[in-house]
This record gives C-alpha cells, structure tokens and sequence, in this order.
C-alpha cells in the first residue's frame, strides 16, 4: 500500500505543515481534535539525518504534556542504506499519565530507504473501529505495530530531538456523527405497517463492508410527518443507548416498501439507495443497504 492511497478513505481535515517546512528540534507541533474520530490517518514524512540517528515522537490521545499516548520512534542514519539499503526501526510506546509513563508497546524492524536526496521516512497512524496502527516506511508502508488510542479526540502530532525536514505532515479524518435522543414516549406501539418492536433475525452482508451484526432489537413508531422512526432498544454501549435514534423509514408509493435512513455503529449516516421492505405478512422487517453489498432481517416481537 503506498501513502498516497490513504487519502482516499477520509475526509481532509488539516495540512499541518508545507513540504519542505523544517520542524525546529525539541518543539512538538500539536493539533486538537474537537470531537471524537470515527477515523484518522497521520502521515509524518521527514528527511532522515545521513550520520545520526532520527528520533522522533508521535502524540496521540493528547490532553497535556503529562497525559496523552507518545510512540518514540529511532530510525538509523541514512549512510547505513548507502550500504545495504536497509535502515533499522525501533519504537517504544508508552501511556503517560499525571507525568507517568507506562510502556504499551515495543517495536524493532528494518525497512528499505532510497538513495541519495530521495530517502525519506514516514510513520503513519491510523486509528478506526478495528484499533490503531503505526506503519513504517520510506514510500511504502513495509512494517508496523499495533497500538492502544482512546478515539476521544484530544491532540496528535510529531517532534524531533533536532531540526528536521518536513517532506510530507497530513492529517486526516472522518469525525463520528452525532447522535439524536428520541424525546417522545414510546408505549405499547401498534402493530400496523412497520410500527411496533422488532429484534435481530439474520443477514446477508459482505464481511470487508460489514462489521458485525445487529444483535438487538428497535422499535418504530410514527412521526409527525407521515414516516416513522427506528429506535435502539438494546443494552447501552459506548456509542448507543435504549432510546437513541437508530434511523427514520418514509413511505413510497410501493406497499411496504420504505426509503430509509440509517446510523450505523459509528454514528455515521446512511441514505444512499438504503430502504426497507416488509416481508412474510408484516412479520419480517428487512433492511437493505445495496452500496454495502448488505442486508439485515429483523422479526416483529
């Protein structure tokens, strides 16, 4: 996988630094997030050092100084490639709270650099549903390790122990949606068309599209514009709580079928071609979402 690739999955967010910039020894250069991530990617690529080591720091879940996650990262001098074209990786990673540091991870590998003015080395952190991830590389991703990060916002950035060339500082992200309470009062819904208590019956969905199933129930009731709103009724959970609007159907001209809106587990919105259909007498309510290769079922209570 080549960096440039990753610009594709998320939304940009900030260029923290031109190319070319020189990041001054000693003097980390900080972002904040305002809200939780749902997905983050942050490439530093820099120019390494031909005689002395680089070491550089990467911050994430940054609150201050004294609490946040920091990767210490040594890459050996350039000249060692001019030989073998391969440079030694090491990195340390501690959780540093109240000023205290206690070691998550440690890492140690050789990755491939260019010759000559071409060499660079970048880490990039990743952090999604499925974890966080630093990969090394000069301009392919070749090795790496997994990582602990909160996703609750916070700052993330980079410093060097001396001056350093910037050739590449990025990041990018995709922020959770917001997620909506329902404020009326849901007793003793009807029965009739879509409205009632549904719970999870099966899928059909595309494993690298979706993640997990949906094992919990919803209830739908009507809402003041002739469509209906779908509402979580499972166990909370750090994203989702009994009473949390999971989506809303509308009406088509089509008898029991419904456009629909829909929150998925990150809170992102849903409504490209996604609808639903009641099936076998009302009894089954399926839920489709044809740009995900997915489909869920869902069965009245």
């Amino acid at each position: 996988m080549r960096w440039s690739c990753i610009t594709s999955l998320f939304l940009f967010l900030l260029p923290a630094a031109l190319a070319g910039e020189v990041l001054p020894g000693g003097s980390a250069d900080i972002t904040m997030l305002d809200a939780p991530v749902a997905e983050l990617s942050y490439h530093a690529r820099v120019r390494p050092d031909k005689y002395n080591d680089l070491k550089l720091s990467m911050y994430w879940d940054y609150d201050d100084d004294n609490n946040c996650r920091v990767a210490e990262i040594s890459v050996a001098p350039a000249l060692e490639a001019d030989n073998t074209d391969k440079v030694r990786v090491e990195c340390t990673v501690y959780r540093r709270s109240c000023g205290r540091d206690s070691s998550e991870a440690k890492f140690s590998s050789f990755i491939n650099y260019s010759r000559g003015r071409d060499a660079g080395f970048s880490a990039v952190l990743r952090i999604n549903s499925a974890g966080a991830r630093i990969d090394f590389g000069d301009r392919v991703a070749e090795t790496g390790l997994d990582v602990m990060a909160d996703n609750a916002g916070g700052g993330i950035g980079v410093m060097s122990d001396r001056d350093v060339e910037l050739l590449a500082h990025t990041l990018l992200t995709r922020y959770k949606s917001r997620i909506y309470r329902y404020e009326g009062e849901v007793v003793d819904a009807s029965r009739d068309g879509p409205t009632g208590y549904w719970r999870y019956l099966d899928r059909d969905t595309d494993p690298e599209k979706v993640a997990t199933a949906i094992d919990y129930g919803i209830v739908v009731v009507p809402d003041a514009e002739g469509g209906y709103v779908l509402i979580y009724q499972g166990n909370p959970s750090d994203d989702w709580r009994p009473g949390d609007i999971k989506g809303r159907l509308t009406p088509t001209a089509f008898e029991g079928h419904y456009d629909m809106e829909w929150y998925d587990a990150s809170g992102q919105l849903h409504r490209t071609d996604t609808s639903a259909d009641l099936e076998g007498d009302g009894q089954i309510l399926r839920l489709n979402f044809p740009l995900l290769d997915a489909t869920v079922r869902l069965r009245r209570i």
